[in-house]
């Protein structure tokens, strides 16, 4: 639950979003939208970004930033995956370990996460975290 997730202890003085959803246009706006909601609801500033091509970035923030930044990780139930050549995986399954690495991480490193986790459908359940 967001407002339990961001009035539990210290008010945090901002928050980062790494999504490990698909980035199609209808998930961006989800997204940005949550942003949104978060930036008016909370008066709080909001990053937002789309693993893995923000996790270089955002990575280091979540775990490293400053101690009032408050992570969000998002993750859906793949669709369908895509296998990646030359290993026996797709990259669902490679973005499902890169989401709970850097979530142990981030517990490992003295920070309490929000994970919200997404069915199939994450675009829809995106919506319903902005218009609850």
């Amino acid at each position: 639950n967001l407002a339990a997730f961001l009035s539990t202890g210290e008010r945090p003085g901002a928050v980062a979003v790494l999504a490990y959803v698909p980035e199609r246009q209808k998930t961006w706006d989800g997204v940005r939208c949550l942003a949104e909601r978060l930036e008016e609801e909370f008066q709080l500033p909001v990053t937002v970004g789309f693993a893995p091509r923000h996790r270089l970035a955002l990575g280091p923030l979540l775990l490293h930033g400053p101690a009032e930044l408050a992570p969000i990780v998002i993750t859906a139930e793949p669709g369908k995956d895509v296998p990646v050549p030359g290993l026996q995986t797709g990259l669902a399954q490679l973005f499902r370990a890169d989401a709970a690495t850097l979530l142990k991480q981030l517990v490992l490193a003295g920070r309490q996460p929000l994970h919200l986790h997404l069915g199939e459908d994450s675009d829809a359940e995106l919506r319903s975290l902005v218009h609850p």
